[in-house]
């Protein structure tokens, strides 16, 4: 689906080399849609397919992970660097930063769009090498992460840091202090849900249901209610017992327990 202001944009396609052969052979002799299912090689895919010049789009590569009955051709491990050809453009330096996936940042030229069918093509992916030490971690290159609560009373979230885009982390927005993982931050919220009363068949307390926490909370009566198959009787807690019904002018609602049971008649039955 085209946007309105894209009125110039093409479609255009992904396309990767496909190994001769289908072996471990380096040799590439013709070009296959990456969606063609028996290709060996390489699987990509674009974030955008309706593009214009000078539009960034990314370009998602899978590897070729051991295709039915053979051996796999390709794979990217993580934390390894590789260098991948995209039509003419060599791009150095690709952090695989999830085992089996690349993902290539690349910029549409106006020659990528020419002809009736425009294409992108990943030519080839070599193993490459780590960026030199010229980059310096600053303020400019940092990117601020949010402290996130664990997800219950009894987790652990992370604190609030910086990452740059060399994937260092900081402590603080001016890249003085690097750390080697995010910060530990708070335990998330409780989760507080009616729950009977320990050896009391009257009462339930807002308890939270991870850590069975109670402080503060007032144990309250059950209300008890006929359930719908009008065999027992039920609170929103979970607690119940047997109905012994006797008398329909007491109603469908049941907040006795005694040892005789309660006095509620089935709905519906006569007195």
């Amino acid at each position: 689906v085209r946007e309105k202001d894209d009125a110039d944009a093409k479609a255009i396609a992904i396309y990767v080399i496909k190994p001769a052969g289908g072996g471990g052979s380096s040799t590439t002799t013709k070009v296959e849609p990456a969606v063609d299912p028996s290709l060996t090689g390489v699987t990509a895919e674009l974030s955008k397919t309706d593009v214009k010049e000078n539009d960034k789009i990314t370009v998602t590569i899978k590897d070729s992970s051991a295709p039915k009955g053979r051996a796999a051709v390709t794979t990217f491990a993580k934390d390894s660097y590789y260098t991948v050809t995209v039509n003419e453009q060599v791009i150095e330096h690709v952090l695989c930063e999830v085992d089996h996936v690349l993902t290539v940042e690349y910029t549409i030229k106006a020659a990528d769009l020419e002809g009736d069918t425009p294409k992108i093509t990943v030519k080839s992916i070599e193993n490459g090498t780590e960026p030199d030490g010229e980059h310096t971690c600053s303020a400019e290159t940092l990117t601020k992460k949010e402290a996130v609560p664990g997800k219950d009373c009894q987790t652990k979230g992370t604190g609030e840091y910086w990452e740059c885009t060399c994937k260092k982390l900081y402590s603080d927005a001016a890249a003085k202090t690097e750390i080697q993982k995010a910060p530990e931050g708070v335990e998330g919220e409780h989760d507080y849900q009616i729950a009977p009363v320990e050896n009391d068949e009257k009462q339930h307390v807002e308890t939270c249901s991870v850590c069975q926490d109670k402080t503060g909370k007032t144990p309250e009566a059950h209300t008890f209610k006929v359930s719908e198959d009008g065999t027992k009787h039920v609170c929103d807690c979970g607690a119940e017992h047997d109905a012994q019904y006797a008398s329909e002018s007491e109603g469908a609602d049941c907040n006795k327990k005694t040892d005789a049971g309660c006095t509620v008649t089935k709905p519906g039955a006569s007195a």
